[in-house]
């Protein structure tokens, strides 16, 4: 989940809070940066909260401030060794993600 959380209020949440609290997200290996830019613009459209692509498409340009940008580190599978995650999410991170997925 990211970005701040909509406060509660009784009864089911609205659409904007549900989409606040969502990541757009694109992993495939044979997205392109032109495929990332439709994403932000989807993603902002929409109201989500975050993006999140793979590593290698980062950084990121012309994200708005209120969108968190996400990526993904031992991706698919989550068997990578310990020392190896932690070095993905720092390239992650030096490349302008705020949020790590695992």
């Amino acid at each position: 989940m990211t970005g701040p959380v909509p406060a509660r209020v009784p009864g089911p949440p609205s659409r904007d809070q549900v989409a606040a609290v969502m990541d757009a997200t694109l992993l495939r290996p044979e997205a392109s940066h032109s495929d990332v830019d439709v994403l932000v613009s989807d993603a902002v459209r929409l109201g989500c909260g975050a993006v999140c692509v793979s590593p290698s498409m980062l950084p990121l340009r012309g994200v708005p401030e209120s969108l968190v940008v996400a990526s993904v580190v031992g991706f698919p599978s989550g068997k990578h060794h310990p020392l190896v995650k932690a070095s993905e999410a720092r390239l992650a991170v030096s490349g302008g993600a705020r949020e790590i997925d695992m």
